[in-house]
């Protein structure tokens, strides 16, 4: 269903319910209203509740960003001394290693800017797109950043390149912003996010730190920062991973196409018909203005269709 069919349902629902009509600007407001409070009540049951999952399924967006090892060995995107992906993909759109925005990735100058599609500042500080709404899942590749350059400058060792970068996967912790930087300013070995070799933890840039509590694994952290995701170890950073539940516009909602997330495309999160439909209906108890106990009522119009 388009978003034109949308406002005839809904002038058809308001009809029967003896409502006045509404113009489209009107409607598309009511519309974004019902948008955010369906996707919202079907994240908190989507856990236990299959119905819930089906119905918010084309908002879950995917999305890598990356650093090839060829990119780290060019030294094309040095930050601070380290390979970032800040230089990679910034609000200017994706950048190549010779500096030039790669054709296609700019943002808009308008609307589409980073709607739905995030960059990096500050190194490897990830910036959430204006409709993201929740964070399902980040993962992360560690490379040996200490084995094959100089921590000082972010050149190759002497004699390494693309084919000496070893890379390791981590699902890093979620904590609170406090939590975050307690551990990154501590200076206890088993329990630092820092990976400054000046703070007290020499190792902290090795690809060898290990939890001894937990064996092989890497600790890893990630928490919010001023609309940004911030992951420990950033200057170890090779790929970085994001499952989140994105607001759809009341354009993408109401599309006659069916494609699942990771797009910037309109019809990157719409919403099966029999969806749209239920969001509609909700929109129309939300523009009929008949409220009673705080939940908003209107005649039982849908059976009458």
């Amino acid at each position: 269903m388009n978003l034109a069919e949308a406002h005839d349902y809904m002038d058809m629902l308001l009809d029967k319910a003896e409502q006045p009509y509404f113009t489209a600007i009107e409607k598309d407001k009511y519309l974004d209203l019902a948008i955010s409070e369906f996707v919202n009540n079907n994240y908190q049951k989507m856990g236990a509740d299959e119905d819930a999952r089906r119905a918010i399924a084309n908002c879950i967006d995917w999305n890598k960003y990356e650093l090839t090892p060829d990119d780290i060995a060019s030294e094309s995107y040095i930050y601070n001394e380290y390979p970032a992906l800040s230089k990679k993909y910034t609000n200017a759109g994706h950048i190549d290693t010779s500096g030039t925005v790669v054709s296609g990735s700019a943002f808009a100058g308008s609307g589409q800017a980073y709607t739905n599609v995030g960059f990096f500042k500050y190194g490897n500080q990830y910036v959430l797109p204006k409709n993201h709404l929740f964070t399902l899942s980040v993962q992360v590749d560690y490379y040996n950043r200490k084995e094959v350059m100089d921590l000082e400058t972010g050149e190759m060792h002497p004699g390494k390149d693309a084919d000496d970068i070893v890379t390791e996967r981590v699902v890093p912790k979620a904590v609170s912003m406090s939590e975050y930087y307690e551990k990154h300013n501590t200076l206890d070995p088993f329990q630092s996010a820092n990976t400054s070799t000046k703070a007290g933890t020499p190792w902290a840039d090795s690809f060898a730190q290990i939890d001894y509590q937990q064996k092989s694994k890497r600790i890893s952290y990630w928490t919010f920062v001023e609309g940004r995701i911030n992951v420990s170890h950033a200057s170890q950073i090779m790929r970085f991973y994001i499952q989140s539940v994105i607001l759809p516009t009341v354009g993408q909602a109401f599309t006659s196409g069916t494609m699942g997330g990771n797009s910037p495309s309109p019809s990157g999160f719409t919403f099966a018909e029999h969806y749209q439909r239920k969001i509609i209906q909700l929109a129309v108890r939300k523009a009929s203005g008949a409220t009673e106990t705080g939940d908003y009522q209107i005649k039982d119009i849908e059976a009458q269709k």
